[in-house]
């Protein structure tokens, strides 16, 4: 049997023409495209792709897997829905995707709330890190392997079609190596950045952010903004935090890398954090929102 999950980041590959720009389009590292492509090539027994210097050619075998992969897709996701309509199931099962930047922990007092509510629901955590799948694709396949995801909201590639129910603000904050000279300060001021380098997500790509831009430009505040990935992971901790140059981070990620340090930035700018859910229900998703928006509206 195709795996679906694998299906998808074929079409992805072959979209993009390399393991390495489908992985940058579908926020994946290189080797778990190559890892899911070998593991479909051989689950079906051909050679998908040609690979070359200059990238991956489809073989006779990929391209008429490419002709009718969309609409396996479309099928498999179709019948799930029905399937799941049909029975009110997903066994009452609630899965949320949860990491070291998407801590679904830190709302047990939420969770306990709506267990106490709702005590034939039973949640499963799942380690977002072990579905070989990152932002923005785990947006669109909510729903398929987890169903819910916790975290700051607001950015321009997040489908429309996603349910965000709003929790909290996350204010902004920069981490930077202890040995920086603006982690002596306990306030990280707008003026503090001048001429300085800074590792931020790229203009136009989250609207909060743009508001940072924003401000800044219109205060005068010249600095060097180094582009970081549009959906942080632990590697942009690890690749844009570097010797006087700090990175653009949140409040709601504290302590993330040791050896680091986290000051408040003091601009008047803030992103929405809260719960993350597919826009098409099933019943039993359908009670449960409802039950986490009357949490929230109490």
């Amino acid at each position: 049997m195709l795996d679906m999950m694998s299906l998808a980041i074929f079409e992805l590959v072959v979209t993009n023409g390399s393991f390495t720009q489908a992985a940058a389009h579908g926020y994946l590292t290189p080797p778990a495209v190559k890892r899911r492509i070998e593991e479909l090539e051989k689950q079906i027994g051909v050679t998908l792709f040609l690979r070359t210097a200059q990238g991956v050619q489809l073989t006779a075998a990929g391209k008429l897997l490419h002709q009718q992969a969309p609409a396996l897709i479309n099928h498999s996701e179709s019948l799930l829905k029905q399937v799941q309509h049909y029975t009110g199931s997903q066994a009452k099962v609630i899965r949320i995707g949860t990491s070291t930047l998407n801590p679904a922990s830190r709302q047990s007092a939420l969770w306990a709330e709506v267990s106490r509510q709702l005590p034939d629901y039973r949640f499963q955590f799942i380690p977002l890190e072990t579905l070989n799948m990152g932002f923005p694709m785990l947006y669109q396949h909510l729903g398929e392997q987890v169903d819910l995801l916790v975290g700051p909201s607001g950015f321009q590639q997040t489908p429309s079609h996603i349910h965000f129910y709003q929790l909290a603000t996350a204010k902004l904050t920069l981490t930077m190596c202890q040995t920086d000279a603006l982690a002596r300060q306990a306030v990280i001021q707008p003026d503090d950045l001048v001429g300085t380098k800074l590792a931020l997500i790229p203009q136009y790509e989250s609207n909060a952010i743009d508001q940072v831009y924003d401000y800044l430009a219109q205060a005068q505040i010249k600095f060097t903004a180094m582009a970081a990935d549009a959906h942080y992971t632990i590697e942009t901790f690890n690749r844009d935090i570097l010797p006087n140059q700090p990175l653009l981070t949140l409040d709601c990620w504290p302590a993330i890398l040791p050896g680091t340090v986290t000051r408040p930035l003091n601009l008047p700018v803030s992103i929405p954090y809260g719960i993350m859910a597919p826009l098409k229900l099933t019943p039993a998703m359908v009670k449960l929102t409802n039950v986490v928006q009357q949490i929230i509206d109490n």
